[in-house]
């Protein structure tokens, strides 16, 4: 059992190593500017840190994988307006794994 925990940690940093989750931004500046554009940045600030929305680099944020995050853009919540009709699900797509990559940092 000690192995196996052993071996379980060892990967798990190997592939924190290796940029981890796989998971890229196509064009990190566009998405960037697509952030600011649609107004995300007013509500959840430039770097994710919050203000007027909640900060999305700590609490549930953080736990959200980017499916749920893609989820969450497209269909809104709360007071976060949902941006299906307004943006490709491309775009949605790319400002997810934005926020879980270049704002989160996993």
């Amino acid at each position: 059992m000690k192995q196996l925990k052993s071996l379980v940690i060892f990967l798990a940093l190997f592939a924190a190593a290796c940029g981890g989750s796989g998971i890229t931004v196509k064009d990190v500046a566009a998405t960037r500017a697509l952030f600011e554009e649609q107004k995300c940045s007013i509500c959840h600030g430039a770097k994710g840190e919050g203000g007027v929305g909640p900060t999305l680099k700590t609490g549930l944020p953080m736990g959200r994988t980017v499916e749920e995050l893609t989820t969450r853009i497209s269909n809104g919540s709360g007071v976060m307006p949902a941006f299906k009709d307004k943006l490709s699900q491309e775009q949605i797509s790319e400002l997810a794994k934005f926020v879980y990559k270049e704002i989160q940092g996993r």
